[in-house]
C-alpha cells in the first residue's frame, strides 16, 4: 500500500489561503483517481484546511509542534544553510517535519512506500498500480519520476519536462523501512531532509543505504504553475525569451481531456491562479 503525504503550508505563509486551499483539493481528488485502490492520503496541517474532502482514503493530521524562524533552525544546524536563503529555510524545514509526520502515521497503517506529494502537484492515475506490480514483494527501495508536465494554467498548456526529480518535490517513493520517525522536538534538518531537497533524495538514499532508486517509465507528475509557488516556475515558463519560446513549440501540448482524465482533474473545482 502507498502513502501519499501532503505537507499543507501554515496560514500565515500563504499569498492566497483561497487559492492554496483549491490547489490542494484538486491534487487530493487527483490522487484519489487512482486505477488501484492500494493506498492512503495523508493531509498534514498547521492550520485547518478550508475544503474538506470527505474520503475513506483521505486522513486530515494536525501538526500541533509551530513553525520555527529561520534562527532557531540555523542555531540547531550550524553551517547547513546559506543566510540569503532565510525564508526558504524556514518554509521548508516546516514542509520536512510535516511530511515524516505524515509517514510516521502512513507507516502505522502499514503502508508499504511513501511518496510526498506537494498540495499543488498532480498525480497520474497510473502509479500506485505501476508500483504495485513492480515493487517485487517490497524488496525494491522505491522510484523517482524523471519525466513529467508543467501546467501554466494561464495559458492552458502543459509542457513536457524532462528530469523532474530535480526540481520537484512530488517525485521520489521511497520503501517504508529507509525512513526514520524521530523525535519531533529534535531539530537536526537531516532527520526532515528525505523528500524535500528534490534530487538528493536519489542520491542519499545511495549514498546511506547503496540502493538504487528505479525511475518511472511513464510522465507520472504534473507540476502547477501558479502565482504562490516558492519556486519562479511560473515565471520561467511565461518567459518571453527566445530560448523559452522555442522550448514552448517543441514540447508544448494541449491540456487535452486524455491527459485531464489521467491525472484526475475536478472540473468542478478551480485549479487554481
Amino acid at each position: 500500500m502507498i502513502g501519499f503525504i501532503l505537507p499543507f503550508k501554515p496560514k500565515k505563509e500563504s499569498g492566497n489561503w483561497e487559492n492554496d486551499n483549491l490547489l490542494l483539493a484538486q491534487t487530493i481528488h487527483s490522487i484519489l483517481s487512482q486505477t488501484n485502490p492500494c493506498f492512503k492520503v495523508y493531509v498534514v496541517y498547521s492550520d485547518l484546511p478550508t475544503v474538506i474532502i470527505d474520503n475513506p482514503k483521505v486522513r486530515y493530521i494536525n501538526f500541533s509542534f509551530p513553525f520555527m524562524e529561520y534562527a532557531e533552525v540555523d542555531r540547531a544546524n550550524p553551517g547547513e544553510f546559506i543566510p540569503n536563503t532565510k525564508r526558504l529555510v524556514e518554509r521548508r524545514f516546516d514542509k520536512g517535519r510535516k511530511s515524516i509526520y505524515g509517514c510516521h502515521y502512513a507507516k502505522e497503517d502499514g503502508c508499504d512506500y511513501l511518496m510526498l506529494v506537494d498540495a499543488d502537484d498532480l498525480i497520474s492515475n497510473k502509479l500506485v498500480s505501476y508500483i504495485e506490480r513492480n515493487k517485487n514483494n517490497n524488496t525494491l527501495p522505491g522510484w523517482y519520476v524523471n519525466k513529467g508536465y508543467i501546467l501554466n494554467k494561464n495559458s492552458g498548456k502543459i509542457l513536457r519536462q524532462r528530469k523532474m526529480h530535480l526540481f520537484n518535490g512530488s517525485t521520489h517513493i521511497l520503501r517504508s523501512d529507509l525512513i526514520d520517525i524521530p523525535d519531533f522536538n529534535d531539530l537536526n534538518w537531516q532527520k526532515y531532509n528525505w523528500f524535500v531537497s528534490h534530487g538528493w533524495t536519489k542520491a542519499r538514499i545511495k549514498q546511506i543505504y547503496d540502493l538504487e532508486l528505479q525511475p518511472i517509465p511513464f510522465r507520472a507528475v504534473i507540476y502547477v504553475a501558479h502565482q504562490s509557488n516558492i519556486s519562479p516556475v511560473l515565471s520561467i515558463v511565461e518567459s518571453r525569451r527566445l530560448k523559452n519560446f522555442l522550448k514552448r513549440i517543441i514540447f508544448g501540448l494541449k491540456f487535452s481531456d486524455k491527459i485531464k482524465k489521467e491525472f484526475g482533474i475536478d472540473n468542478s473545482l478551480q485549479l487554481g491562479r
